[in-house]
């Protein structure tokens, strides 16, 4: 980049931030690197980092510093982040933000992350970061080395510490009684969607969803996202709404508070819907009590081991919450178990998320030699591509010839992936291929084979059974509603290969056990397809003129 270019940069950001958050100054410094992260980001970006610190800060002086590693951290929980700030190549720039002529006033200074020009396109190599001790992140890295060289071994010792349950299981908060404040005005017409963050996803594909509906039925969007990441999808919430508040990157969580009432005093929404937010469910019983007239909805996918995850969180704020929207059979009954009325959970599949078509194709009988296997998914440790490549490798040493595979995707796990295929003597025997349209990869195999440690409902599951693929699964999540009972294997790495083995096999050779799987899962499916989806109720909720006009009815008394 040379320098008048560079220069036109740092000039039409600083003009950019200047219309985009009136009444504030901006003096922008950048590097040449710096220069070039910025321009390959959303043009939004570095705006909607900076809102939130406005709403909790007078004036700010950003630290922009580089990372290179997923998931991103906030570098602010650091304090070693500002003294070293200037040490190594991770700082690409400064940008200060005051009140328009007031510069005489106490200025904070926040890091800010950035990803590196590499992660903003391709997606970092698998790391655990772990800085609360010395000894934690020694452990960290230890993990980390040791997961590169035996992914297979460490996927047992996980799944048997998921076994025993670790962590505070979901648990309703007790009722509280609140006196009553001062009635603010809230506007039923501004919805809150506050996200996790804007990367790709199931969870995340669903939130875009909703957000496109409320948009379509005349609500006035507000985003937030509180996770720390390269943002790589912001452009959707860009699409959408000029009001994004991009939190993670680097508010404090000493400062969620500031922040939340100071996008409500903002944009006064009547209506919030939340999609995994932590900063949202941390901060409900605050708003709540300073704004008990908001409509307060959430979505949930998955619950996770050894606690819940977000699941935990949504059923121990219950009270605050007006409706929880879930997406399987699974995560009605565990909201049931846990004492959340029933007239709160709403089941509603995301069958209109996927390629699911209007004529849904049938499973036609196998007839390929060799039979084509496939993985398609993140390559997350969630995901477990290393199971697929594992299946792969025994099935291909024992049956010769009998068997095909195929791998689409991409992620964290790409460059482990690619050393356990070169392991085992695979890289000729599995053809990978990147993201692409699902149908060219559906038209290519005959079973899809979910490994994932973990699931809610899988929107794969469907999109293969639409394109007339059969399905072979783990026993996660609600898979169990999707799948035959004769195709769904134990979690456990080694149970799931000594299994998938023989079931496989038997698949391929016997066609009328084949058929039998097959119309298992189109029962499951069919059943799942009549129920409305997500897509249709959400259209008809916010067209309601009761539900556009209302606010929370409870606090309306």
């Amino acid at each position: 980049m040379s320098d008048l270019k560079h220069q036109q940069l740092v000039d039409a950001l600083a003009a950019d931030l200047e219309l985009q958050l009136p009444g504030y100054k901006f003096q922008v410094q950048l590097t040449e690197l710096g220069a070039q992260i910025l321009s390959r980001l959303d043009n939004n970006w570095v705006a909607a980092v900076i809102r939130p610190l406005l709403l909790a800060k007078n004036a700010v002086e950003v630290y922009l510093s580089q990372q290179a590693h997923e998931p991103m951290i906030n570098l602010n929980e650091d304090p070693r982040e500002l003294r070293d700030i200037f040490m190594g190549d991770a700082y690409v720039g400064t940008i200060l933000a005051y009140p328009a002529g007031v510069k005489r006033q106490k200025i904070s200074r926040v890091v800010v992350a950035v990803p590196t020009l590499e992660l903003i396109e391709v997606p970092a190599n698998f790391e655990i970061r772990l800085n609360r001790s010395k000894f934690e992140a020694i452990a960290a890295k230890v993990y980390t080395k040791l997961y590169h060289k035996v992914p297979f071994t460490l996927d047992v010792y996980r799944q048997k510490r998921n076994e025993n349950g670790r962590g505070r299981p979901a648990k309703l908060f007790p009722p509280m009684f609140t006196n009553r404040g001062e009635d603010t005005e809230l506007n039923p017409e501004v919805m809150w969607v506050a996200m996790h963050w804007a990367e790709s996803g199931g969870a995340e594909s669903w939130a875009w969803e909703q957000a496109r509906l409320a948009k379509a039925a005349g609500f006035k969007l507000v985003f937030t996202f509180d996770r720390a990441a390269p943002q790589r999808q912001l452009r959707l919430a860009s699409e959408l709404s000029d009001d994004i508040y991009v939190i993670g990157q680097g508010v404090l969580k000493q400062d969620w508070s500031s922040v939340l009432v100071g996008i409500m005093e903002t944009h006064r929404p009547g209506k919030l819907h939340i999609h995994h937010s932590e900063f949202v469910y941390t901060q409900l019983p605050l708003l709540k009590s300073l704004y008990p007239k908001i409509w307060v909805e959430d979505s949930t996918h998955i619950a996770e081991h050894r606690g819940g995850g977000f699941v935990r969180s949504s059923v121990g704020t219950s009270q605050w919450i007006n409706l929880h929207h879930v997406i399987s059979p699974q995560l009605v009954k565990m909201y049931a178990n846990h004492g959340v009325e029933a007239e709160k959970v709403l089941y509603r599949p995301l069958t209109q998320l996927t390629s699911d078509q209007s004529e849904i194709a049938e499973i036609s009988a196998l007839d390929n030699n060799p039979v084509r296997l496939g993985f398609l998914g993140r390559l997350s440790a969630q995901k477990r591509p290393v199971l697929f490549i594992m299946l792969a490798a025994y099935l291909h040493r024992r049956y010769p010839g009998q068997f095909s595979f195929i791998m689409q995707g991409s992620g964290e796990l790409e460059k482990i992936v690619t050393q356990q295929l070169k392991r085992w003597g695979l890289e000729n025997v599995v053809e990978r291929r990147p993201w692409a349209p699902v149908e060219e990869f559906f038209n290519d195999i005959d079973i899809l084979v979910i490994t994932s440690e973990n699931e809610g409902l899988t929107l794969t599951t469907i999109e293969a059974d639409a394109a007339g693929v059969a399905v072979v699964s783990a026993n996660v999540g609600s898979q169990y509603s999707v799948v035959s009972e004769l195709a769904l294997l134990p979690r456990e790495p080694i149970g799931f290969i000594k299994q998938s083995v023989p079931l496989l096999k038997r698949l391929a050779e016997d066609p009328e056990f084949y058929q039998l799987v097959a119309a298992q899962q189109k029962a499951l499916t069919d059943e799942l397809r009549r129920q409305q989806s997500a897509s249709d109720y959400f259209s008809e909720h916010y067209a309601d003129a009761n539900f556009r006009a209302c606010l929370n009815p409870v606090s309306a008394e």
